[in-house]
């Protein structure tokens, strides 16, 4: 809960705003097989929409004394063996993973073409839409001659 209490003039006469927060829960959730096309190497794994657990902080102060270090950028990126540990711990098979994997790989590997298919798609329209109003112009030009 968060609560903005009334505004009020400090010893100097300006005013300030004070802001309270009432407890921190934090979810935890299990890692499941994803399909995230930006993985390039390995299963892309995501968290699973249900929670696992649950832990409720009184305070914010006791959150943060709790917390685990934050991560760098780099420190996030996980390397495939240890995605494909942490799905193998949750009960997913080689076979799955395999599969997964694949499939995601697939659709990969497919998107460029798609974009380029729809890139000429596009220009075709853009081209035919020109040809169109160039030869408006010259009918135009032609009635006037006449």
């Amino acid at each position: 809960m968060r609560t903005l209490k009334d505004n009020h003039s400090d010893s100097e006469g300006s005013l300030t705003s004070v802001v309270s927060f009432g407890s921190v829960e934090v979810q935890e959730h299990a890692m499941i097989l994803g399909n995230n096309p930006s993985t390039s190497v390995g299963p892309s794994v995501e968290l699973d929409w249900d929670s696992q657990s649950n832990v409720t902080f009184d305070t914010v102060d006791e959150f943060e004394s709790h917390k685990v270090y934050r991560r760098s950028k780099d420190q996030l990126a996980m390397p495939s063996r240890m995605r494909v540990k942490l799905l193998l711990d949750n009960g997913f098979t080689f076979g799955e993973i395999r599969r997964e994997t694949r499939k995601r790989q697939k659709k990969t590997r497919a998107l460029p073409m798609r974009q380029a298919a729809n890139v000429l798609k596009r220009f075709s329209s853009w081209k035919e839409q020109r040809a169109k109003e160039h030869d408006l112009r010259m009918q135009r030009i032609l009635e006037s001659l006449e």
